[in-house]
C-alpha cells in the first residue's frame, strides 16, 4: 500500500539528501516549469487535480475537482479502459432530474449470476429496439414462466397485428379480424370464421 508517482522526463524536482549525503539523494516534491506548467493554470485556484500524461502517446488520466460556487463538478477521465471492484455493497444515488447513459459503439452487458434485478418506476418507461428478445429458461419452481402485471392494461403490437388485455377484456385483432372476449362472452368478427375445422 502507498503512493507513487514517479516523475517524468523534463519535470523539475526538489531534491534533498538524506542525512546530508550527497551520494543519497531523495525526491521531495516537484514544482511546475516553463516546459511542465500546472494543467489547471487559469483557474484562479478554484480547480483541484491529478492529470497524468500517456508515456510517449497523446492523452491522459484525470481526476479533476471544480470548486466555483454554482459550477461545482467532479470530473473522471481514463484515456481507455477504466475498471472498478467493488468487494461489498456500491450505492449510487442521483438527486437531480436527469441521468444519461452513452455507449458511443458497442454494446452494454449487465450480469446477476445470483439474486434478482428490481427497478420501481414511478410513470413510464420506453425503450426503442429494432428487435426485443426476452428468454426465461425453466429452473426450479417454474417451467421458463414470464410475469406481466399491470392495473390498468397491456398492449402487445406487432405492425397490424395486437394484443390487447385490460380489466374489461381480451382482444386479439389483425387488420379486419378480431376475437373480443368480455364477461358477456366471446364475440369473433372477419370475413371468414372456420369453427372447429
Amino acid at each position: 500500500w502507498g503512493a507513487a508517482a514517479i516523475p517524468r522526463i523534463k519535470q523539475e524536482v526538489l531534491v534533498a539528501f538524506n542525512q546530508g549525503d550527497p551520494d543519497n539523494p531523495v525526491i521531495v516534491g516537484r514544482v511546475f516549469n516553463g516546459e511542465q506548467g500546472n494543467p489547471y493554470h487559469g483557474a484562479a485556484g478554484q480547480t483541484m487535480g491529478i492529470k497524468s500524461q500517456t508515456h510517449k502517446g497523446q492523452g491522459s488520466n484525470e481526476i479533476r475537482m471544480t470548486d466555483t460556487n454554482g459550477m461545482q463538478e467532479f470530473f473522471m477521465h481514463a484515456q481507455k479502459d477504466m475498471n472498478t471492484v467493488v468487494e461489498n455493497n456500491e450505492t449510487h444515488k442521483v438527486l437531480g432530474p436527469m441521468r444519461t447513459v452513452l455507449v458511443a459503439t458497442g454494446s452494454e452487458e449487465k450480469q446477476i449470476p445470483q439474486g434478482n434485478l428490481t427497478e420501481t418506476i414511478a410513470e413510464k418507461r420506453s425503450t426503442t429496439a429494432t428487435t426485443v428478445e426476452v428468454t426465461t429458461p425453466a429452473k426450479d419452481g417454474g417451467g421458463g414462466t414470464q410475469v406481466y402485471m399491470a392495473e390498468r392494461g397491456i398492449l402487445l403490437k406487432v405492425m397490424d397485428s395486437s394484443i390487447s388485455l385490460a380489466p374489461e377484456g381480451i382482444r386479439l385483432e389483425h387488420k379486419g379480424s378480431v376475437i373480443l372476449m368480455t364477461d358477456d362472452g366471446v364475440m369473433v368478427n372477419g370475413k371468414r370464421i372456420d369453427l372447429n375445422k
